[in-house]
C-alpha cells in the first residue's frame, strides 16, 4: 500500500477474499458466475451493497461481534451451462419471473453500477 502512494501506482487485485479486497481496492467490481453484479466505490459497495449476491456475499464474512455467517445457500450454476437469465436467480431470495427469463444490464445508479432487476425497468 505504502507503494501505491508513492509511486502513484494502480493494481488489477483479483481475490476471492472480499474482506482483503476492502483494504486493498479504492473501487471494486463484485462478479459472479462470470458476470460483473455490482461495481463502484469499496466504501459504497461495503456500506450499502444493492445486488442480492453482494449482500449476501458480505453477510458471510465474519467480523468482530457477529457470530452467525449467512453464506449463499443453493446450488452453484454451471459455468459451462449457466441458467437462463440472471446467473444468481435459482440462489437470489428476490428472484422474480423476469430474472429466470433476461439477463439483466449492468446499470448506473447513483455513483455505481448493478445488474439487477430490481433497479431496472422492466
Amino acid at each position: 500500500m505504502d507503494l501505491k502512494e508513492q509511486l502513484k501506482l494502480t493494481y488489477l487485485f483479483i481475490t476471492h477474499n472480499i474482506a482483503v479486497a476492502y483494504y486493498i481496492s479504492d473501487r471494486v467490481a463484485i462478479m459472479y458466475a462470470g458476470k460483473i453484479v455490482e461495481m463502484g466505490d469499496v466504501d459504497e459497495i461495503f456500506k450499502k451493497p444493492m445486488h442480492p449476491y453482494t449482500q449476501l456475499l458480505l453477510k458471510s464474512v465474519p467480523t468482530i461481534g457477529r457470530k452467525e455467517l449467512e453464506p449463499p445457500t443453493g446450488e452453484v450454476p454451471s459455468l459451462v451451462n449457466p441458467p437462463p437469465g440472471c446467473r444468481f436467480h435459482p440462489r437470489c431470495p428476490y428472484a422474480m419471473s423476469v430474472c429466470k427469463e433476461r439477463e439483466p444490464q449492468l446499470i448506473r445508479v447513483n455513483n455505481r453500477q448493478v445488474a439487477c432487476w430490481l433497479y431496472q425497468q422492466q
